[in-house]
C-alpha cells in the first residue's frame, strides 16, 4: 500500500523516534531511504533502526530542519509536544514546536521540494457531539493543544490557497488522529527551556 508507493523514496520522519513517528521509519527503513530529526525529549535513539539516518535537532530550528529536508522527497511531520495538560501550563514551548515548527517543516519541503505530509489530531474538535469523530463535525478545541493543531490545519489550507503547496496534497483537510500511545516514548514532560 503506502511502503510500496514509497519503494526507494528518501523519505525524512521528523519525531522518528516517538510513537507514531517510529512506527513509520520501521516500516519504511527497508523499503526507503530513510532519516528521521528528533530532538529525543520522549522518544529514544535505541528505537529508531539502524539503517536510518539520525538528525538529532529541534524541528523549531528552521537551518536544521532544512538541513535534514534536503534531498528528500517525502517528509512525514510528525514531531509535536502532544502532552495537552503540557499545552495548557507552558503554551508558548508547545505553540512553537506545534505551530513555528510545522511551518518550518512546510518551508523547508516547499523549498528542496519535497512533499510533506502533516498530521492533524482529534483534539481539534474538542468535546466532539459524537464517536467516531466524522470530518464534518465542528471544530471547538478545548486545550492550547488542541488549538495548536487547527491552527496548522489553517496555515496548510492558506498555503494551498495561496499555491505555495501543490493542491494534490489537501485531501479531504488535514489527516486527523486521536491519542495514540505506546511503547516507543517516555511518558515524560519535555524538558522546559
Amino acid at each position: 500500500m503506502l511502503e510500496s508507493k514509497l519503494e526507494g523514496a528518501s523519505v525524512l520522519v521528523t519525531g522518528g523516534a516517538g510513537f507514531i513517528g517510529g512506527h513509520i521509519a520501521e516500516t519504511l527503513a527497508d523499503r526507503a531511504d530513510v532519516a528521521v530529526l528528533d530532538d529525543f525529549s520522549t522518544g529514544t535513539k535505541e528505537t529508531v533502526p539502524a539503517s536510518v539516518e539520525v538528525h538529532e535537532a529541534d524541528v523549531r530550528d528552521a537551518d536544521a530542519v532544512a538541513d535534514a529536508v534536503a534531498g528528500r522527497d517525502v517528509v512525514f511531520h510528525e514531531a509535536a509536544i502532544v502532552d495537552v495538560a503540557q499545552s495548557v501550563e507552558t503554551p508558548r514551548p508547545c505553540h512553537e514546536v506545534n505551530v513555528d515548527g510545522t511551518l518550518n517543516v512546510l518551508e523547508a519541503a516547499r523549498e528542496h521540494d519535497a512533499r510533506a505530509v502533516v498530521a492533524s489530531s482529534a483534539a481539534i474538535y474538542g468535546a466532539p457531539t459524537s464517536t467516531p469523530i466524522g470530518e464534518s463535525e465542528p471544530t471547538d478545541p478545548a486545550s492550547p493543544y488542541g488549538i495548536d493543531k487547527l491552527a496548522v490545519g489553517f496555515f496548510v489550507r492558506a498555503r494551498v490557497r495561496a499555491r505555495v503547496i501543490p493542491r494534490e496534497l489537501l485531501k479531504r483537510g488535514v489527516p486527523t488522529v486521536g491519542r495514540v500511545v505506546g511503547g516507543r516514548e517516555r511518558r515524560c514532560r519535555r524538558r522546559r527551556r
